[in-house]
């Protein structure tokens, strides 16, 4: 069963519900190994973030408007970050051995998966709200599922 076949039936369930609405996508996601530090402060670099967060070992690191302070000499443990004009995220994690794996999500306009938007309460207060683009798919033995989040930005204060 194709994802747009089940876009229908899956929003009629939801609606009743009072849950987000599925729509259709094609999502890109691609992980790559970074075992040097200073590659890895360059790809963050390079990346321009609009929003995010990097968790370092003893603090985090809040990207706003587009600013975004490397840590020289603390290191980066994990994060997620993202930039708004290529609608890229870039999800990083500690791999425990001395590397990082680093995971772009690109999504776009197509039908070969389904997705919608959630907003999270932030525990820090300077940021407010976190929003998340959900990914889902289909699968015999499971079902529909969700099996990927990506983060899109920092929903504001309210």
């Amino acid at each position: 069963m194709n994802p747009a076949s089940l876009l229908g039936a899956a929003n009629s369930i939801l609606s009743r519900r009072e849950l987000p609405q599925l729509s259709a996508c094609q999502w890109q996601i691609t992980t790559v190994l970074c075992d040097d530090y200073a590659a890895l402060l360059n790809t963050l670099r390079d990346f321009a973030p609009d929003e995010g967060w990097l968790g370092c070992q003893s603090h985090n690191i809040l990207c706003q408007a587009g600013e975004l302070t490397l840590p020289p000499a603390s290191r980066i443990i994990d994060g997620e970050l993202y930039a708004r004009a290529r609608d890229e995220s870039l999800h990083l994690r500690h791999d425990g051995q001395g590397g990082w794996l680093l995971t772009r999500y690109t999504v776009g306009s197509g039908k070969s998966g389904l997705s919608d938007t959630v907003t999270l309460l932030g525990a820090n207060r300077e940021v407010g709200t976190l929003t998340y683009q959900r990914l889902w798919c289909h699968d015999p033995r499971h079902g529909l599922h969700q099996f990927a989040a990506r983060i899109t930005g920092f929903g504001g204060k309210d």
